[in-house]
């Protein structure tokens, strides 16, 4: 059952938006982002902009996690966890909401690069190990961590689902899921009863 947002946010409470475990809901916050535009877009008149759905998976999450003076926006003084994507149109914001895993630049959690493209990754943090990542080469800087991604994956019970792999292992699985459920969402003509 889908919530009533648009009367939440009229009433001025602060909305989030979280994924939820694989098996029913997103795999990544940008699916999230990308279902949550797609309703708003398709179901509610175009209810939410980018921007404020943006505001959902920052400011206001972190205002709900009561963690929002240490997180949730850039500041001087405060963690710098940092997402940097490819600029797929003119508007950041819809830009945002239009990615796709592969167009994260660089992740950053409190100013220690943890992922990102090769390039831009390897140039900040030369210790970076290659991953495929959904049938994308992506540097996983573990070295801050006091970790490496071979002790990491030997120390820690995956679950099948989410460990990475190619052709027909179980992350490429997901990804085709990930990839099918985008497809199959953008294409649908009903929402979930309310």
């Amino acid at each position: 059952e889908t919530a009533q947002v648009t009367t939440y946010f009229r009433m001025g409470t602060n909305l989030t938006l979280g994924t939820d475990w694989v098996r029913s809901g997103s795999m990544h916050m940008m699916r999230e982002l990308a279902c949550a535009d797609y309703l708003s877009q398709n179901f509610y008149g175009r209810y939410f902009s980018a921007l404020t759905l943006w505001k959902m998976v920052t400011v206001n999450a972190a205002t709900a996690q009561v963690v929002s003076s240490r997180i949730g926006t850039l500041q001087r003084g405060r963690v710098a966890d940092i997402a940097i994507y490819r600029r797929k149109v003119m508007d950041p914001f819809r830009s945002l909401i239009t990615s796709d895993p592969q167009d994260v630049a660089l992740t950053m959690r409190a100013g220690r690069v943890l992922q990102g493209d090769p390039a831009v990754a390897g140039a900040l943090a030369p210790s970076c190990e290659s991953i495929d990542i959904c049938g994308t080469m992506r540097a996983v800087c573990l070295s801050g961590e006091g970790t490496t991604l071979a002790a990491l994956r030997a120390s820690v019970s995956v679950p099948s689902m989410v460990r990475a792999g190619r052709n027909g292992t179980p992350m490429a699985a997901a990804c085709r899921r990930t990839a099918r459920a985008k497809f199959v969402h953008s294409h649908t003509s009903t929402v979930p009863d309310s």
